[in-house]
């Protein structure tokens, strides 16, 4: 079940990196329509993300948490492959 978790917040970290690259600051709703969840669903996994340290989440947008949102899906990517 752990790994189910990390696995889920690895593709959101990926989803949201991309997001960023693409918009500079996605909001709840752009992470909820990519991921295919509700909007209250895709908030509370940044209120989650946040609260770890990965990202900074602010009502309506999300921010990269210093280097984090962008060296995180980098070692995701070293890890996986």
């Amino acid at each position: 079940m752990a790994q189910k978790a990390e696995e889920a917040t690895e593709n959101y970290l990926e989803m949201i990196n991309l997001l960023v690259a693409q918009k500079g600051f996605p909001s709840a709703s752009d992470v909820a329509e990519r991921m295919s969840v509700s909007k209250p669903t895709a908030t509370n996994i940044l209120k989650n993300l946040d609260k770890r340290g990965y990202i900074m989440y602010e009502r309506y947008r999300v921010r990269g948490r210093g280097e984090s949102i962008q060296m995180i899906p980098v070692r995701i990517m070293w890890r996986t492959e």
